[in-house]
């Protein structure tokens, strides 16, 4: 399939890596694996959803329209909700943070061929919590940790492994595909932004900031904008600062777009080049912000 986008493709993408490593032998059971998938994205998802204590309506739209790639149908927002009760957790401490079996499935099938699809289902969780978290148009910090904490989890799994390090997302590329597409170069950008993650995370790691690390890095400097140009809890003041501000980022110059909220960057094209028995980045081009910027149309009500 093409790069999946909504949220039944990345569901059933999620589903169908895993049915392909099931139809290889390579599950051992209990059960079936869709069992083990269907437990771990419910309770991610519900975990995010009540993170604010309630499920509104938006939220299970949006849920319903994920259970259509195993459902057909539309899932009544009553039965959304009950699922998300049941399957999610609540409190401060909640995080859905586990490495489910078919995860690790997946990740011994990489180790074993060379293949990224471990990866490639982390990705689509990350873009299911990210597109839910918007769905209402009310996200939280408490919601951005969560989905960051889970995919992180994962994604050090799949690094503790060695493997998914040459991931190129969910399109299908593979990591003998010529061109990998945009996407961030630990030490490519020259400057000050960059340079001090890339230092900070090398004392704390020893290793080079992953795929993952400069949206973090991002989302830090976005909330300290927010936080300290309102003063407090004023939503509106934090609004105002951040609407069309500018700053420079790991990759370069950034712009939240004013009319959408949009945050436009550059992006990198890379091809990726075997170096031993992985693969390094080589960089090819950069796009600026304006060349990759989603078009500005009116969101319908």
């Amino acid at each position: 399939m093409s790069q999946p986008t909504t949220p039944a493709e990345l569901y059933q993408f999620i589903f169908d890596t895993a049915y392909r490593a099931e139809r290889r032998g390579d599950w051992p059971g209990p059960g079936k694996i869709a069992d083990s998938v269907q437990r771990h994205v419910l309770g991610f998802l519900g975990t995010l959803v009540r993170a604010d204590g309630e499920i509104n309506a938006d939220e299970a739209a949006y849920l319903s329209k994920m259970l259509r790639a195993q459902n057909i149908i539309d899932t009544p927002l009553e039965k959304v909700r009950q699922l998300m009760m049941r399957h999610g957790e609540t409190g401060p401490d909640a995080s859905a943070g586990w490495v489910p079996d078919y995860f690790h499935v997946l990740i011994k099938g990489d180790r074993q061929r060379g293949s990224v699809n471990a990866m490639n289902v982390a990705l689509c969780l990350r873009e299911l919590g990210l597109q839910l978290m918007v769905s209402d148009g009310d996200s939280t910090p408490r919601e951005a940790e969560i989905i960051a904490q889970h995919v992180i989890m994962l994604e050090r799994a799949c690094a503790a492994a060695g493997v998914g390090q040459e991931r190129v997302g969910p399109s299908g590329a593979g990591p003998n595909a010529p061109d990998a597409g945009p996407q961030p170069a630990g030490g490519a950008p020259q400057n000050p932004a960059n340079q001090l993650l890339v230092d900070r995370v090398q004392q704390r790691s020893n290793t080079p900031p992953d795929l993952f690390t400069p949206d973090g890095f991002v989302a830090g400097q976005l909330l300290a904008r927010a936080i300290g140009a309102a003063g407090g809890p004023d939503v509106d003041r934090m609004i105002d600062a951040l609407e069309g501000y500018a700053f420079t980022g790991p990759k370069g110059q950034y712009t939240v777009r004013r009319e959408d909220h949009a945050l436009l960057q550059p992006m990198f094209g890379a091809r990726l080049v075997r170096q031993g028995p992985g693969y390094e980045a080589e960089p090819t081009r950069t796009l600026a912000p304006d060349e990759v910027a989603p078009p500005l149309n009116p969101i319908p009500p």
